[in-house]
């Protein structure tokens, strides 16, 4: 498992001379699109040689690397997590459903929590329907977690959280049937939804 923090601290360490010449490197589209793809075969190639479960614990190292990274690197570490869906090498249910768990998935972390939902929107199209329910009930429970007396500085992340609700509700998607969504609804726990207002 030590193997994958490796290989993420690699790309979140900036090179001391890239650091050093920042002001007068040039940058090359080239080289890091070469970048992008060596993480993510390291990647792949790691998360190949585990089992269902070591790849579990693996990919729970993986998102709570995440959270330090800027905005370059999460969209690197998202789009591998995205490639390894492609490639069957995840499922996109479990890595919807980690990133869901993860501690670090709080709104007062703006960029980690953003990034986060656009990924469980792009993937959960490939979620079976049960699944589709507990991210929805993920969902739910993170957007409860915003405080009653919303700043404006905090509707971002809120309205990441209803993209992907809207997405699972939208008939077009096809991802949950609608007796299903109705059902969570109606709950009691649902009665009080103090963030529905700021959609």
């Amino acid at each position: 498992m030590d193997r994958v923090a490796k290989i993420m601290d690699n790309v979140l360490k900036m090179d001391f001379i890239e650091l050093s010449f920042s002001d007068i490197a040039v940058y090359r589209e080239d080289s890091e699109v070469t970048r992008a793809k060596k993480f993510e075969e390291q990647i792949e190639n790691f998360f190949n040689t585990l089992t269902s479960e070591s790849k579990e614990a693996a990919l729970l190292i993986f998102i709570s690397k995440c959270d330090r990274a800027n905005l370059t690197q999460l969209k690197l570490f998202y789009n591998t997590l995205d490639h390894l869906v492609k490639n069957n090498v995840i499922t996109a249910r479990v890595v919807c459903e980690q990133i869901l768990s993860s501690e670090k998935l709080d709104f007062k972390n703006e960029l980690f929590f953003i990034e986060s939902f656009k990924l469980i929107k792009r993937l959960i199209g490939g979620v079976d329907y049960k699944g589709v329910r507990e991210i929805m009930k993920g969902c739910r429970e993170k957007a409860n977690s915003f405080p009653s007396e919303m700043p404006t500085s905090i509707l971002p992340q809120l309205l990441s959280v209803c993209d992907v609700l809207k997405y699972i509700f939208d008939r077009n998607a096809c991802l949950l049937p609608a007796y299903f969504i109705i059902t969570e609804l109606q709950k009691q726990e649902n009665k009080e939804v103090h963030w529905v207002s700021f959609k």
